[in-house]
């Protein structure tokens, strides 16, 4: 864990994934963040920061919080202040990655932070927040009247009405585990499909066919829920090629309609969220993707492919026949145990998630067994060597592999880009001579990182590269001091921002730009504004 472990040893016991946390662990999270943003909320205060601006810190340090309650508290507080500051459409970014990263926090929490961002403030204007309360609150009304259901039928178990009025609650509410499991109690043919589906032995085909007809006459949005379970069946009956002519047709059109815009689950998603099975791995992977004006596909979420792959990835170069252009800077987050991928050949980018912060590194954030990161053949943005992602020319680094003892790079490469290092595992990193710029969070989550070594060539080096790196303890400099860039008035220390408190700065005798503003004299300490120094220490 990153903040807890720098802060505060009681957050040991880390919600499980995608689960909501307590409001003793909300609270003790608060008290974390509050912390950790008390410079930006000065920031804010004095005019040197606007809302949007400390909403975009907020969700930079998503990235390194690994329980679910950090990740809460920093999502609500940036959601509240974006829609502050007229920024919907990040708004809206928000709300869906809250939803994505803890899918079990309860309807009823999303209508607070929602309703409570709209207080005191004008904008209430946006078209989509609107859409996204009133959503909300209908699955609020569905999740209270299942606790209703279920008291009932505690008393009455045997009633059939009401179990069936349960699953389809479930269905609204997007779970179908639980859904199945109160149809397969259920006599008659929902009952048998549900129990086919439960054991693995349905029939796609039929098993679509039996959900859309079975949606008629429901509420618009049970409907919506159950067609879109079934047009998933469509897709896998299209791809195992159990259905085909006109009934193939008749599938393809009724998928389609499923790609409309859901109200219901925007809250979610600003745009409609479409899933689909990879051919070429006999649907043994789901991707999410949303299509541009173009009709082409990103891949999103976090991760954007279920189940999380194991051992090698192919990712398709066309999904139900969209072309797969961009993939989201979170896409394959958490993929621990996938070892090699093989992206598409025309991938034209890795798009930002948040803020516009172009940190393509953290695509590959917590997979920490990939050995190789490919492209396929013919791609003109990319190109891969050895195992090593860089764009076309080499000349900038994007990703390098997490497995990987030591850093060897291509000759042409003199950039390393931002993220690229994430979630490496080795202990020493010497970065090769004529590298001259390292970008924003470089060397971010490298889990055994101990010491790095910068050669003279390198001038230019982004904030927070270290970040929540924790096991740091020397950073050497072979040549004058680099400009260390940090945004506003926040100095150099953001280099060393949640990491390590006991690195020492190795620098070279005779290198310059080393000493202070003001004086000749050489600094004892690692210039800093309000947080903690690092000491400098001269060597030969």
């Amino acid at each position: 864990m990153k903040y807890a472990k720098l802060m505060l040893g009681t957050l040991v016991a880390i919600a499980a994934a995608g689960a909501m946390p307590t409001p003793e662990q909300i609270r003790v999270a608060e008290r974390v963040v509050g912390e950790l943003m008390g410079d930006d909320q000065a920031a804010l205060k004095s005019g040197r920061k606007t809302r949007a601006e400390v909403a975009g810190s907020a969700m930079a340090l998503v990235g390194a919080a690994e329980s679910n309650a950090e990740k809460l508290v920093l999502m609500k507080g940036a959601y509240s202040l974006y829609v502050r500051a007229g920024e919907f459409d990040k708004a809206v970014e928000t709300l869906r990655s809250l939803r994505t990263t803890i899918p079990d926090i309860p309807p009823s929490y999303m209508v607070k932070i929602i309703e409570d961002s709209f207080r005191g403030t004008p904008r209430r204007d946006d078209a989509r927040l609107t859409r996204i309360l009133d959503a909300t609150r209908t699955l609020a009304r569905y999740s209270s009247e299942v606790a209703e259901l279920e008291r009932a039928l505690r008393k009455t178990p045997g009633d059939q009405t009401l179990r069936r009025s349960l699953a389809e609650h479930h269905a609204c509410l997007g779970k179908w585990d639980l859904a199945l499991e109160n149809f397969a109690a259920v006599e008659g043919r929902a009952g048998e499909i549900a129990k086919a589906e439960r054991d693995g032995s349905v029939d796609a085909a039929a098993a679509a066919d039996f959900w859309w007809s079975y949606a008629s006459g429901k509420t618009k949005e049970l409907e919506k829920c159950l067609r879109a379970h079934a047009a998933e069946y469509y897709e896998k009956a299209i791809i195992s090629g159990t259905i085909t002519d006109l009934n193939k047709l008749l599938a393809e059109r009724r998928i389609a309609e499923t790609k409309k815009n859901d109200d219901l689950y925007v809250v979610s998603r600003d745009e409609p969220v479409i899933t689909a099975w990879d051919v070429a791995s006999n649907a043994k992977y789901k991707f999410n993707y949303r299509l541009d004006d173009k009709g082409n596909a990103t891949l999103i979420g976090s991760p954007c492919v279920s189940p999380k792959p194991e051992g090698v990835l192919v990712v398709p170069d066309k999904i139900d026949g969209h072309t797969v252009t961009k993939i989201d800077n979170m896409a394959f987050r958490g993929c621990n145990k996938m070892t090699r991928i093989v992206l598409p050949a025309h991938l034209e980018g890795i798009q930002n998630h948040w803020c516009g912060m172009s940190n393509p590194g953290a695509i590959f954030d917590g997979c920490f067994a990939l050995k190789s990161i490919e492209i396929a053949e013919g791609n003109q943005r990319y190109t891969s060597e050895k195992g090593v992602l860089y764009t076309k020319n080499k000349k900038c680094l994007i990703v390098y592999p997490k497995t990987r003892s030591e850093i060897t790079l291509a000759r042409e490469t003199t950039e390393v880009g931002w993220g690229a290092f994430n979630s490496c595992t080795f202990k020493t990193a010497k970065i090769p001579d004529a590298i001259g710029s390292i970008g924003y969070w470089a060397f971010r989550d490298c889990q055994n990182l101990e010491i790095v070594e910068f050669p003279k060539s390198t001038k230019w080096i982004g904030a927070y590269i270290f970040e929540s790196s924790l096991k740091m303890k020397k950073v050497v400099f072979h040549g004058d001091a680099p400009v260390a860039y940090a945004r506003r008035t926040r100095g150099r220390e953001n280099l060393f921002h949640s990491s390590s408190k006991n690195i020492v700065v190795e620098v070279k005798k005779g290198s310059k730009g080393w000493q202070s503003k003001d004086s000749a004299e050489l600094p004892e300490r690692w210039p800093t504004v309000g947080s903690v120094s690092r000491p400098i220490r001269y060597i030969q």
